[in-house]
């Protein structure tokens, strides 16, 4: 997977006047340091400047365009060694010097560490991802606390396939984020959450400021939320206006007001692969601690909300699931992805009628909702399935009982209607899966026009199934059942021969 987020910092390298502070005496070697600065002679001035601070340990002036002059040559430990040194003496024009020279070395590498894994990414080439980790933590050495770091670290280790260190920086990435996230929790907001809304859980901007990323609008706003300082970072969407991306939540003190406005999402990608990948372990607890933390940020990310309900049945306990999918649709009974989480967990459980009833509500909310009307309609199959199955046992048991059609075709005919309405979504008109289902339930239900159509429509599909073998079984199978051999032999055969080709 790769990733294109990098940082444009518009920093001018601030000259400081080459002046010496209060009581320091200009010794020779000073004095040829500043020289040798005012033309860039940087390995010069370095030599010269380790020797005035190794007489001079106070000259603290010094100090800092020794870090400046190591940071030229390349020596990022040099310069912050040095920096550390110069913080103790220099007065504030110094220290926000500083702080600029550490943030634009840290955008440096950090966006040559985004180009070195997007090449990696292109060519897996386990040499270029080394060098990648060596750039990060040498971004990291600059701004350890910025939560991005650790993100970009982590997706390098699983490139490596180092999933330990990936577990790491991941869990080093929430660590750092969890300010934010407990304010999304005590808030009530989550991620692309209207901006107005937001600012109405947080309180109102005391300054917003906007700005352009190519084609994007952006915005960054300054709040004060209770005892909080909140800088929220929004994105203009085309009908919606703008969005909320993601917040920082009391930014250090010592960050430059650049630093702070700089335009920061969120990224929930470490979360979900701390779930996936502690699942994958066996570890349901951590996998659900950050699973819990995606349904804050998250609440539509319906793989997660699977993969929570999965675990609660690995490990038996799917009533825990249900209390606690329930607590979230009557804490936000207007909320479809509280809703559609609570009626895959029913569905689950075949607790269908009460699924089916969740689904609706969730329809009823939003009706082209994709999940909720393809679930929907699975749950409503399923029923019918039951219904089906209960009415052939009684044949069975009585050759002279009369099968109650009426009993299943009613819930087959409305989840046709569902997958029909899920397939008029531009996203889903080609949904393979969704065709078989209602080519199915127009065979049971002995409609034929309609199995003529879906008939139709299945094999205009091929153009994007051509080399699918599992759209030619679906095919296949369609034939056979309406007898027409030829074209059902042609279609197994094809299905067959392209998995034979891809052993």
């Amino acid at each position: 997977m790769k990733t294109t987020t990098t940082f444009v910092v518009l920093l001018s390298v601030i000259w400081l006047a080459l002046v010496g502070c209060g009581g320091v005496k200009m010794t020779p070697e000073y004095i040829n340091a500043k020289k040798a600065i005012e033309r860039n002679d940087w390995e010069q001035a370095k030599d010269l400047l380790e020797k005035e601070v190794a007489k001079n340990k106070g000259n603290y002036e010094a100090w800092y365009f020794l870090g400046t002059a190591r940071k030229q040559l390349g020596d990022v430990k040099g310069m912050l060694d040095a920096y550390s040194v110069a913080e103790k003496g220099v007065d504030e024009k110094y220290r926000v010097a500083m702080n600029n020279t550490r943030f634009s070395a840290w955008a440096e590498m950090y966006n040559t560490s985004v180009d070195i894994y997007n090449r990696f990414a292109d060519n897996t080439d386990i040499a270029k991802i080394d060098k990648g980790i060596e750039t990060m933590n040498n971004a990291i050495a600059l701004k350890p606390e910025l939560p991005e770091n650790y993100s970009l670290l982590g997706m390098m280790y699983e490139g490596k396939g180092d999933t330990i260190a990936a577990i790491r920086a991941y869990e080093k990435y929430a660590e750092l984020q969890k300010p934010a996230i407990d304010l999304a929790k005590s808030k009530g907001m989550s991620l692309n959450i209207l901006r107005d809304k937001a600012l109405n859980s947080l309180g109102q901007a005391e300054t917003t400021k906007g700005m352009r990323s190519g084609n994007d609008s952006l915005l960054v706003d300054y709040i004060r939320s209770g005892s909080d300082t909140v800088y929220m970072y929004s994105i203009q969407k085309d009908k919606s206006g703008f969005v909320a991306e993601g917040w920082r939540v009391n930014p250090p003190a010592t960050w430059t007001a650049q630093e702070r406005e700089r335009y920061a999402p969120i990224n929930v990608r470490p979360f979900t692969q701390l779930g996936s990948l502690y699942y994958n372990r066996r570890e349901y607890d951590k996998a659900l601690k950050y699973i819990d933390i995606l349904s804050i940020l998250k609440p539509s990310d319906e793989q997660a909300q699977n993969l929570k309900v999965q675990i609660y049945q690995d490990q038996g306990k799917m009533d825990e699931a249900l209390s606690s999918l329930s607590g979230l649709v009557q804490s936000d009974p207007k909320n479809k992805y509280f809703l559609s989480n609570y009626a895959l967990a029913l569905f689950r459980t075949e607790k269908l009628d009460e699924a089916i009833a969740q689904y609706e509500k969730a329809l009823q909310i939003d009706p082209d909702y994709d999940v909720a009307l393809f679930n929907a309609a699975a749950a409503l199959k399923n029923r019918a399935a039951q219904f089906q199955k209960e009415e052939r046992d009684r044949r069975d048991k009585d050759s002279k009982y009369k099968e109650n059609e009426q009993r299943y075709f009613p819930l087959l005919t409305k989840a046709a209607e569902y997958f029909d309405r899920y397939r008029k979504l531009p996203a889903h008109r080609d949904d393979l899966t969704a065709v078989e289902h209602m080519v199915n339930i127009y065979e049971t239900t002995r409609d034929k026009p309609k199995v003529k159509q879906m008939t139709t429509e299945l094999e205009a599909m091929e153009y994007v199934n051509s080399s699918n073998p599992r759209y030619w079984e679906i095919l296949g199978g369609v034939y056979a059942r309406s007898n027409q051999t030829d074209k059902a032999e042609k279609s197994f055969k094809k299905a067959d021969d392209m998995r034979k080709n891809q052993k």
